[in-house]
């Protein structure tokens, strides 16, 4: 269960260089943790326990995010 997009240009940067100008560097340790864990899941499962990661509701019911 690969990243299979990005939505943000920035991060898709990052993701692939390891190292962005334009994301702060007090974010890139945390984001570099949460994209590896993203990209590494094998299953929805993998992620449940990941400080952040929840389920979203209403209209985007059946979506997850990770903060």
């Amino acid at each position: 269960m690969a990243i299979k997009s990005f939505v943000d240009k920035r991060v898709e940067d990052f993701f692939y260089s390891g190292r962005s100008r334009r994301i702060a560097a007090e974010f890139q340790k945390r984001m570099s943790l949460i994209l590896d864990a993203l990209d590494g899941a094998t299953c929805l499962g993998d992620l449940r326990g990941a400080r952040g990661f929840h389920a979203l509701v209403g209209d985007r019911a059946g979506s997850f995010a990770c903060q």
